[in-house]
C-alpha cells in the first residue's frame, strides 16, 4: 500500500526553512507528512506547515519532482504502509515566527546553498534544486518584464 503525503519547501524570498527533526529519526528536513483522507494534497501542505511550524503560507507552486521510498519492515507492520510518495510544493511565507511542533526541536532559515548541505536525505536535496530552478526562472521572468 502506497502512502500519500506531501513535502512543503518554505521560502521567505531569501531564505528556506529548515526542520531538525527528532520524532522517529535525527536530522534536518523540510516540513512534511501525511495526506488525510478527504484532503488534497494543496490542503495536506497547507495543514502540515501549520501543524509543524506555526506559520501561514501561501502555494507558490506544485514542484515537478516527487519523492518515493519503501518503508522498513517494522514501519509496515505498524501502519500497514509499504512506501510512501511525496507531493513537493514551494511555498511563501512573510512570516518569520516558527512555533515548533514536538516532531523538531530546531529551525533554521538558510540560503539556497546552506540548505542544501545541511538537508539529511539526498532525495530533499533534489526537491530543493527543483524549487530552486523555479524560483531562478521566476526572478528571469520579473527581470525580463522590468526592462
Amino acid at each position: 500500500m502506497i502512502r500519500k503525503a506531501v513535502v512543503g519547501i518554505v521560502f521567505d524570498g531569501k531564505h528556506f526553512l529548515v526542520l531538525h527533526r527528532v520524532l522517529g529519526w535525527s536530522g534536518w528536513e523540510f516540513s512534511k507528512g501525511g495526506v488525510d483522507e478527504g484532503e488534497d494534497e494543496e490542503q495536506a501542505v497547507l495543514r502540515e506547515i501549520k501543524e509543524e511550524t506555526g506559520l501561514d503560507v501561501e502555494i507558490i507552486e506544485k514542484v515537478p519532482f516527487v519523492i518515493k521510498y519503501d518503508y522498513p519492515e517494522d514501519y509496515k507492520k505498524k501502519y500497514g504502509f509499504d512506501e510512501t510518495e511525496q507531493s513537493v510544493f514551494l511555498v511563501k511565507t512573510t512570516d518569520k515566527k516558527v512555533r515548533l511542533s514536538e516532531e523538531h526541536d530546531e529551525y533554521k532559515w538558510l540560503d539556497y546553498n546552506e540548505a542544501r548541505e545541511i538537508l539529511t536525505h539526498s532525495n530533499q536535496k533534489d526537491a530543493l534544486d527543483k524549487a530552486w530552478e523555479i524560483l531562478k526562472g521566476e526572478e528571469n521572468a520579473d527581470t525580463e518584464n522590468s526592462e
